[in-house]
């Protein structure tokens, strides 16, 4: 099994962060991997929020639905999936 880990040091503060990350569409600005990530509902971003997700990753291209599952003002869960993949 294939696990795909990614870690960033950052300057500002996790609050801020967190506020950043919940919009998974920002992924094509942070993730070398993402090529393009969008929104399948509107309204504010809340758990159950979900995007699509295409991705390259070490040569092989995958798209996977991605939903919030937690968010708090210091943590964030965000799960991906396809028919093959979690």
């Amino acid at each position: 099994m294939t696990t795909v880990s990614r870690t960033f040091t950052v300057q500002p503060s996790p609050e801020a962060v967190i506020d950043y990350l919940k919009e998974l569409g920002h992924a094509e600005e942070w993730d070398p991997g993402t090529q393009r990530c969008v929104r399948l509902d509107e309204g504010q971003v809340r758990v159950g929020s979900r995007w699509h997700n295409e991705s390259k990753i070490a040569g092989v291209s995958t798209e996977l639905t991605y939903e919030l599952k937690e968010l708090t003002s210091r943590r964030i869960v965000l799960a991906g999936s396809n028919d093959t993949a979690t």
